[in-house]
């Protein structure tokens, strides 16, 4: 019986009915994320391993679940008896205005004081850093006295940013499953997604189906899914900034040559980054630049400008830089090199290269780089 059920599939269907399909749905290219988190308990046909093994190499950082889940949680904060120091002196200071009296105290019984009135982590490493930047000053008998000739403490300014919780993206699957000639157990239909563990935003779904007995093996099945993931679904995005990245404010968009996948051409895909950037730079008009290289092309034999002429072109209409861009589409994705050109100097502000980002994403990209820059001291 099942021999002929394949005949039918095959003679009546068609084979392209029968064969196996591969679908990777993404509403958005993303950026690989920091993490991504799978469970690696054991199945039927042995996915779980298979493809936490096929992540790894596409470049993912693959971690359990209750990995993830430490990595999400904010660092414990050290205590730093500098910042002891300042709490014990304002508290020493308000209690001397009421009772004069109250030092010079013997350390252990200070250590009490302090920890009664709420001081709890740090209070001997406090004292003792006091007694260090002479803002105590040890009296024989283990006392400690307030030295007042010492500078008021002052806490440590802290060189790190406030804590940011990693990407963190999750990867479920499920299938459904029989016994193959060719591999053993297999996936007659598998269903996948890669999902934001912290919005629950889905990023990619995944689809495999094979109706044909002599289908893929899941070691097959979870390769090709990989890749078209790897391929098709995230971004790779890399900014370098030059010695002068913020010297100018009005820019010229130029597509210098080539398509993307979507055969969007570059002159529309480097004029679309020109708009996403307009809270950064005032973008020249782009007709009157058409309007001038179509002045300027009437005479020439080849009909194209030169760099240095399409700078030349944008400084004439008063861009200080010009947004040049090239455009390609290698193995499915979307490959982006753009450039801004100052027009009098020559050199690049910045650089930037993508893969499978759309200008939306490398505007952001190229803006968090900027402000970036403009926040350092």
């Amino acid at each position: 019986m099942k021999s002929g059920l394949i005949l039918i599939c095959a003679v009546v269907l068609g084979p392209a009915i029968c064969a196996q399909t591969y679908r990777v749905d993404v509403p958005n290219p993303f950026k690989t994320p920091d993490y991504l988190a799978m469970n690696l308990q054991g199945d039927q046909c042995g996915f779980a391993s298979k493809f936490w093994s096929e992540f790894e190499r596409a470049g993912f950082n693959v971690v359990t679940h209750q990995q993830a889940a430490r990595f999400m949680e904010p660092p414990a904060v050290e205590t730093d008896e500098r910042d002891v120091l300042v709490d014990i002196h304002q508290l020493l200071t308000n209690a001397l205005k009421v009772d004069p009296t109250i030092l010079p105290m013997k350390e252990n019984k200070l250590v009490r004081y302090l920890r009664e009135s709420g001081i709890k982590d740090g209070v001997i490493e406090g004292i003792r850093e006091g007694v260090k930047q002479s803002v105590f000053v040890a009296l024989p008998g283990k006392n400690i006295a307030l030295n007042p000739d010492a500078d008021t403490p002052q806490r440590p300014v802290s060189k790190e940013g406030p804590w940011t919780p990693p990407q963190v993206y999750t990867f479920t699957f499920n299938y459904t499953y029989r016994n193959s000639v060719r591999c053993g157990f297999t996936a007659t239909e598998l269903r996948a997604a890669i999902n934001d563990q912290e919005t629950g935003e889905t990023m990619c779904s995944v689809r495999f189906d094979q109706p044909s007995l002599a289908g893929r093996c899941p070691s097959d099945i979870a390769y090709e899914l990989v890749q078209r993931i790897k391929n098709g679904a995230h971004y790779e995005l890399d900014v370098n900034l030059g010695p002068s990245p913020n010297a100018a404010k009005t820019i010229a968009a130029i597509g210098e040559s080539g398509f993307d996948c979507k055969r969007v051409s570059s002159k529309q895909w480097v004029e679309r980054l020109g708009a996403e950037l307009l809270s950064k730079y005032t973008l020249v008009d782009r007709q009157e630049m058409d309007h001038l290289i179509e002045e300027q092309t009437k005479n020439m034999a080849e009909g194209a400008f030169e760099d240095s002429e399409l700078i030349e072109a944008g400084m004439l209409l008063g861009a200080e830089a010009m947004l040049f861009g090239t455009l390609g589409c290698r193995s499915g994705k979307t490959i982006a090199d753009v450039k801004l050109v100052s027009t009098s100097t020559g050199a690049a502000l910045w650089t930037a290269h993508g893969e499978n980002a759309d200008p939306n994403t490398m505007a952001k990209y190229v803006l968090h780089e900027l402000h970036a820059l403009d926040e350092q001291p």
